[in-house]
């Protein structure tokens, strides 16, 4: 403080030996900041057109954002939504930039605010096969005679992926434990492989008929 004391010094008759502040210090609250990766969350409420499905599940690019805050405050972020993905009437394909949800009160900041959703669409079609039956845990000293030795699975598939799909691709167990013992005359089959390609798959018959045999 020196030069002020020269300044008044040479204005005024009196001089200025020390200039006190009161008080002398201030405290000021601050936290260290950390930060961490979290997973982004698509908020869809997308309506595709008839006879079309998603060909995958949605993405985003990037998939996570860094959250930057006080410790207790990234405590609770476990995740980071979108702001709500509306479309009607979807037959393409999506790429779409979209903000993420931050609060207003939010005491965390997020790089980056905006990630880009991502989602193949096709034009999917029915088709059904029919799978050969086998029946597991069958004891080797019991003969069994059961029908049909096949049944109908339909499913749905990308229309450009359709001759890929084969009956090797899928397969239907009936479980002889679940009989045994009992007065039942029919298995229920269950469809127990199928092919990531197809969604809904079901089963077309829910009873195998049976008779033991010597």
């Amino acid at each position: 403080f020196n030069y002020c004391s020269i300044k008044f010094s040479s204005l005024f008759s009196y001089s200025i030996d020390k200039l006190a502040l009161e008080p002398d210090s201030i405290s000021i609250p601050f936290s260290v900041l950390k930060s961490k990766m979290v997973p982004v969350k698509v908020i869809s409420e997308i309506k595709l057109s008839p006879g079309y499905n998603f060909a995958d599940s949605l993405t985003t690019e990037p998939d996570s954002v860094r959250v930057i805050g006080g410790k207790e405050a990234l405590k609770e972020v476990v995740e980071v939504e979108t702001k709500p993905l509306r479309k009607a009437n979807v037959n393409t394909s999506i790429s779409e930039t979209i903000d993420l949800e931050i609060e207003k009160e939010a005491v965390y900041t997020i790089e980056p605010t905006t990630v880009t959703v991502n989602a193949a669409v096709e034009k999917f079609t029915e088709g059904t096969l029919e799978i050969p039956v086998t029946v597991k845990n069958l004891p080797k000293s019991i003969k069994i005679n059961y029908f049909p030795k096949s049944v109908p699975v339909s499913f749905y598939v990308q229309l450009s992926k359709y001759n890929e799909i084969t009956v090797d691709d899928f397969a239907v167990e009936c479980n002889y434990d679940e009989i045994k013992n009992t007065q039942r005359t029919f298995f229920t089959p269950r469809l127990v492989k199928v092919p990531e390609l197809v969604k809904n798959a079901r089963l077309r018959q829910d009873k195998v008929e049976f008779i033991l045999t010597k």
